[in-house]
């Protein structure tokens, strides 16, 4: 008989569960995956307090935490001291073994489950059943229990939390820093609302389509509306992706200031902006890390933000979804995109921040639009030209497409296609102007050098907080 659980592996999750920022591991496990019944009271525990307090255990806050929860329950103290005997000798495990020791406990369970699907199906048979419809089913809703992780419900009466919800609702409307932020883009803001903590907004576009200049202005817009971001880059190096924050302040060219060949007058205005940057300490923080990442690491870094500044990010921007990878295991690109985008959406949930992140369009429509320009002809590429989209869109509330021709490019306009909005106007057409040099993406009109000048950077007052 293969091996179906290991006590090794019971006790070093535990362990992971104790620390930072394994311990965020706990908001999608399934207790099924500990076999002896203390360390799956433990593991349970482990999990109230984390989903509660968003924060590492301690074994005292642990145990407190226990004690309120069981009151005078002299069963239920018996088994809590059977749980925390069991927690005081735990092994000294690495962060970085947390990968490998969740996906054997994964593997046990899934073995488990798949153990149980055929003694039912033998039992079933051997004992003359005819009906075959329904243990096909029975035999379905087992395979599919085997591969299920986590259970994070949300339980509760909606009158429970009315009046929170009704005063969330004069916050907004007064315009405090809440939980809508805006994409600070006027036209924008107006038919989407914003972006909402737990929600996740795709962007997407041709390679050089202005995802990340996009990305950039919408980090900075928050930023300066005083919402705190992070902004997690995968393809750019931390001093280039600083240095396109730099040339939106200062307004000159990021070419200009990667290659040290600005002007005087342009020098003047990279030294103020930078200047400007340290006096009101603009709240973007830069994660860079390497291609492949997983998407844990994105709880990690939250993680971490909060132990370093004492505060949570509201705005978490991931550029870009196609370079990195889901925690769970794939076979083909349509299984990691269906998988990467229901942990980003579990991330954005469970750390209560608004997700904005960006891929690139399907090499299917571009060929289709390369065609299509060949016949002088124009079309559509909705939702469905997202490369594998019906694995991504689902997870987002709001898809947005950006598009720009070589008649717009003149103009400095780019086009944002609202494809899918769950709480907006969906379908709306949104013309943008797009400064690629000062990385600029926005709803000012700026077509020469003479209005550059006199340019107002700062919000308009409807983004001041």
């Amino acid at each position: 008989m293969p091996l179906l659980s290991s006590k090794k592996n019971e006790r070093r999750l535990l362990a992971l569960l104790l620390q930072s920022p394994t311990h965020m591991r706990a908001l999608s496990m399934s207790p099924k995956l500990f076999v002896n019944p203390v360390r799956k009271r433990a593991g349970i525990l482990i999990q109230k307090y984390v989903r509660r307090y968003k924060a590492v255990p301690s074994l005292d806050t642990l145990r407190t935490f226990a004690e309120n929860i069981n009151g005078s329950n002299v069963e239920d103290s018996d088994k809590i001291l059977d749980v925390f005997a069991e927690l005081d000798n735990l092994p000294t495990v690495a962060p970085s073994d947390a990968t490998f020791e969740f996906e054997q406990a994964e593997n046990y369970k899934i073995g488990r489950a798949l153990f149980d699907v055929a003694a039912d199906i033998k039992d079933k048979l051997e004992g003359g059943t005819n009906d075959f419809l329904h243990m096909r089913r029975d035999i379905i809703s087992g395979l599919l229990a085997a591969t299920t992780s986590g259970d994070t419900v949300t339980r509760g009466m909606i009158y429970d939390h009315a009046k929170a919800r009704f005063e969330e609702y004069k916050d907004i409307a007064a315009g405090k820093v809440g939980d809508v932020i805006p994409f600070g883009m006027v036209p924008v803001d107006e038919r989407l609302g914003g972006m909402r903590k737990t929600f996740v907004t795709l962007i997407y576009s041709k390679t050089g389509g202005g995802k990340t200049r996009t990305a950039i202005n919408v980090a900075y817009n928050a930023a300066i509306a005083g919402y705190n971001v992070m902004y997690i880059t995968l393809e750019m190096a931390f001093n280039l992706l600083a240095s396109c924050f730099d040339s939106r302040i200062g307004w000159v060219d990021s070419n200009k200031i990667i290659f040290g060949k600005l002007d005087k007058g342009e020098r003047k205005r990279y030294t103020n902006a930078l200047r400007q940057q340290i006096k009101d300490k603009l709240n973007i923080y830069i994660v860079d890390v390497s291609m492949g990442a997983k998407s844990s690491l994105i709880l990690e870094e939250i993680e971490m933000y909060k132990a370093a500044r004492g505060i949570a990010p509201d705005l978490v921007i991931v550029d870009y979804a196609n370079i990195m990878e889901p925690d769970g295991r794939y076979q083909g690109r349509s299984e990691k995109y269906d998988n990467l985008f229901k942990e980003y959406h579990e991330i954005a949930k469970f750390a209560n921040v608004a997700l904005l992140t960006a891929t690139q369009e399907s090499r299917d429509a571009s060929k289709e639009d390369i065609e299509a320009r060949k016949k002088n002809a124009e079309i559509e590429q909705g939702v469905h030209k997202i490369g594998m989209s019906n694995f991504m869109a689902p997870h987002c509330e709001t898809v947005l497409r950006l598009k720009q021709d070589s008649a717009d490019k003149l103009n400095n306009r780019l086009w944002m296609f609202v494809d899918k909005c769950r709480y907006g106007q969906q379908g709306s057409e949104i013309p943008l102007t797009a400064l690629w040099g000062k990385s600029y993406v926005g709803d000012r009109v700026v077509n020469n050098e003479t209005s550059l000048k006199i340019y107002k950077l700062k919000q308009p007052e409807a983004y001041k907080k």
